[in-house]
């Protein structure tokens, strides 16, 4: 996916006439539509497809599942918050948090997925569900060992965009439409607040997608008649691109 030649994204104007929705909700939902966030995901898409190492030497396979979670966290962190994470170039998911004179490594996809892996056992049992939820710590010991590696990396990330902000750097991203409208006003949203937006933004912006990719991957490999089909189709809808532009992917019937 590239740069399309659609109207620049402009919340304001969604607001005003959706006054009952959420305005974070409004932002993630009108993402297809940003040309900055467009450019954002081509610009990984072309560091995901042009990797020379994502094969192992040894066994010739393709851990697609892991290299998904790169490219989705990279991409949802520069659109949410104009962070360059790099783990598509280092082929790693560690990210580093330096905090006065401590730093520690963690793992971000074993982070983001800690939790969910825990509360998956029981959220079937929704009566009890923030009952057993506080008590996971207890009795998983990877959720207490990992339970807090996330939000602490949310947090840090967060400060940093914070940061940048104070120090009036312009920057498109999600986080900066709810910082402040297009006139440059504060909308008055609280640290806590601007933080818990870009949890979930980081969290749900990135695995899903990344989920959905690997299905259909998945599916693709498994009906080749299909992956045909959609080879044909790519092929004539692309005229030289290396990516489809938004508005011819739209064309696209399979």
């Amino acid at each position: 996916m590239s740069t399309s030649d659609e109207a620049p994204f402009e919340p304001d104007s969604l607001i005003s006439n959706t006054k009952d929705i959420p305005f974070c909700v409004l932002v993630r939902v009108r993402c297809h539509s940003a040309a900055w966030a467009q450019s954002k995901i081509s610009t990984d898409t072309t560091r995901l497809v042009s990797k020379d190492d994502v094969v192992s030497s040894d066994e010739l396979t393709v851990n697609f599942r892991f290299w998904f979670n790169l490219f989705t966290l990279d991409a949802i962190a520069d659109i949410a918050l104009s962070e360059r994470l790099g783990l598509l170039e280092s082929g790693s998911d560690l990210f580093k948090s330096a905090r006065g004179n401590s730093v520690q490594i963690f793992s971000l996809i074993d982070s983001l997925h800690c939790g969910g892996r825990t509360v998956s056992r029981f959220v079937g049992a929704i009566d009890w569900f923030y009952f057993l939820k506080a008590l996971a710590p207890l009795f998983s010991p990877n959720f207490r060992a990992h339970a807090d590696d996330f939000r602490n990396i949310v947090s840090m990330l967060t400060d940093k965009r914070m940061e940048r902000h104070r120090n009036s750097d312009k920057l498109s991203d999600f986080l900066g439409c709810l910082i402040e409208d297009k006139a440059g006003k504060n909308r008055g949203l609280d640290r806590g607040e601007i933080e818990a937006e870009a949890s979930i933004l980081l969290d749900v912006g990135s695995d899903t997608t990344a989920i959905a990719l690997n299905n259909v991957l998945y599916y693709l490999i498994k009906h080749p008649d299909t992956l045909e089909k959609l080879r044909e189709e790519v092929a004539g809808v692309l005229t030289g691109e290396q990516f489809a532009p938004y508005a011819k992917v739209k064309a696209f019937r399979i």
